[in-house]
């Protein structure tokens, strides 16, 4: 897995790494989700705090992967010459734990 800025590094250091299939695990900028519902694509743009760049996915997405979350993400394909990371998965987890609901007697609802 690279992060965004370990990934811009690579490829300003060596173009053909362009070409090079791989992991970014990064985190998703808020109000940056567009949807195109009719053709499945989603846009969007991740970050690691330093370097930002846009992503495509044409496919589902899981249903964790909203505006209203914390988005941590792990995008799998290759970033463009366009500087667009052409996404061929999406792994999204929520940024919140989940947990179980316990009534008055200390027993999982």
């Amino acid at each position: 897995f690279l992060t965004p800025t370990q990934l811009i590094e690579r490829t300003s250091a060596d173009p053909t790494f362009h070409d090079v299939g791989l992991k970014v695990s990064a985190k998703v900028v808020p109000g940056s989700i567009m949807r195109d519902p009719a053709a499945q694509r989603v846009d969007f743009k991740i970050s690691d705090g330093t370097q930002t760049f846009a992503v495509t996915y044409i496919g589902l997405v899981p249903d964790t992967f909203t505006d209203e979350n914390d988005i941590d993400v792990v995008v799998e394909g290759k970033l463009g010459r366009d500087g667009v990371f052409h996404a061929t998965d999406v792994i999204a987890k929520c940024g919140s734990r989940y947990e179980a609901v316990w009534d008055e007697q200390g027993k999982k609802v």
